[in-house]
């Protein structure tokens, strides 16, 4: 199996790091944590980027850059995970 990440999910890599580091400090985690829930802020910016359809397929409205594999990977890995 071939697990090196492609061009464009590095650079997806690269830029989610720098955003955490810039716009998500400890505080901020801590602050979500105790509160139970996430930061409306934090989401609206990740919204705006697009990255919140980067997982999902493109059949289903979403950016389908890869981050599950091939259709034997998904078959093989998703359902265990989901369970």
């Amino acid at each position: 199996m071939h697990f090196d990440l492609t061009p464009e999910q590095q650079a997806l890599r690269h830029a989610a790091r720098d955003f955490m580091r810039r716009e998500c400090p400890p505080e901020v985690i801590h602050r979500a944590i105790a509160e139970g829930r996430h930061s409306a802020t934090l989401w609206r910016r990740m919204a705006e980027l697009g990255w919140l359809g980067v997982a999902i397929d493109e059949r289903y409205g979403g950016k389908s850059i890869g981050f599950f594999g091939n259709d034997a990977q998904k078959e093989f890995f998703l359902p265990r995970i989901t369970d």
